[in-house]
């Protein structure tokens, strides 16, 4: 699975109004994982898997559209 994908359980959280700090600490959480099992969760990495997955989730959800593309007038890559 693609570490960039989240499940929509963490997001439907955000929208029911939960805490911004513990969803991104989830979505972070669920992509760290995906980092690992995509490596073969090999140990001594965990570190880097998280900065990694902080990476991803505030890039795809927590930045100002703007910010994550401005040459497209703020809409993302697909």
């Amino acid at each position: 699975m693609n570490a960039r994908k989240v499940n929509a359980n963490t997001t439907t959280a955000a929208a029911a109004g939960a805490p911004a700090a513990t969803v991104r600490h989830a979505m972070i959480a669920e992509a760290a994982y995906f980092l690992a099992e995509k490596r073969g969760f090999a140990s001594g990495l965990e570190q880097q898997d998280w900065f990694a997955a902080e990476q991803i989730v505030d890039d795809e959800f927590f930045k100002p559209s703007a910010e994550r593309n401005p040459a497209a007038g703020g809409k993302p890559n697909p």
